[in-house]
């Protein structure tokens, strides 16, 4: 029986604030915790309720801030990591790990979980965070159900934008393509015929690349790129989707390891997390 709330778990400790989902199976049971904190190594508590309460797609989070408490939470891991990151002062990583280091100056990194500015940002992630909802707007997109990226990290002459997977696919839609067509109007961000992108089926990742390119023009960067961020077996949807897209010196696709993201050197408590979730080994 499949729930969205943890006081309607079969197995669960009120006390201690952790419990199981509800599969038949004893092998099939995900730990879930009573609340998303609950979830994620203490060091990086501040802020995520605001965060969660701040995507941008509206209608989608409580059902974000459920899925969040899941042992399998992407969302979870990524908000780790890369707060990890932000409080490393190594957010410059990301940009290594992609082969573009050197594009990383000028003004400190702008960044954006889930559409709005993270944690401790300052003016300028809010103006980023104002393009974002500008594009959802001229891209004809409901107010409350806007595309939000996983992360976006800005500097002056770069943007990335990440997609980010642990144990799920990406998306692949079979069904009401007509939806695509919103994010298909510039045929110069593509390099393969509408019909195509839409049978291939990678929603997110079609909406990902237009925010990406989208975001490098309104903001004078020269520079945009699509990561991936994603275990190892995901590099065939990356080759695939790199096949539809206007890639470029400039446009870049590419599938980012979660290894390759991690602080240097990671501190004990984020070790202990990567170790829980193989994050060396995917």
């Amino acid at each position: 029986m499949r729930t969205s709330r943890y006081d309607r778990l079969v197995f669960r400790c009120d006390a201690c604030e952790v419990g199981y989902s509800n599969a038949t199976s004893e092998a099939d049971r995900i730990e879930i915790t009573a609340t998303p904190a609950g979830n994620v190594p203490v060091e990086v508590h501040a802020g995520l309720t605001d965060a969660l309460g701040a995507s941008i797609n509206v209608v989608a989070r409580p059902g974000k801030a459920w899925k969040f408490c899941s042992a399998n939470s992407e969302d979870a891991a990524t908000w780790t990591v890369i707060r990890a990151l932000a409080m490393a002062d190594q957010l410059d990583r990301v940009a290594v790990a992609l082969g573009v280091g050197h594009l990383t100056g000028g003004e400190p990194a702008r960044v954006l979980l889930w559409g709005a500015p993270a944690p401790g940002s300052n003016g300028a992630a809010a103006d980023a965070a104002a393009l974002v909802e500008q594009i959802s707007r001229d891209l004809g997109e409901k107010d409350d159900r806007r595309s939000e990226p996983d992360v976006v990290v800005m500097w002056d002459d770069l943007v990335v934008v990440i997609e980010a997977k642990l144990g799920s696919g990406n998306d692949r839609q079979s069904e009401n393509l007509d939806r695509f067509d919103r994010y298909l109007r510039r045929p110069e961000l593509w390099s393969a015929a509408p019909d195509e992108i839409k049978a291939v089926g990678f929603y997110e990742l079609v909406r990902n690349w237009v925010i990406a390119w989208e975001l490098a023009e309104r903001s004078r960067a020269g520079h945009a790129v699509l990561a991936n961020l994603a275990p190892a077996r995901h590099g065939a949807d990356v080759e695939r989707f790199r096949e539809l897209v206007a890639a470029s010196e400039t446009r870049r696709l590419e599938h980012l390891r979660w290894a390759s993201v991690l602080p240097a050197p990671v501190p004990p408590w984020l070790e202990e997390y990567a170790s829980k979730l193989r994050l060396r080994e995917l």
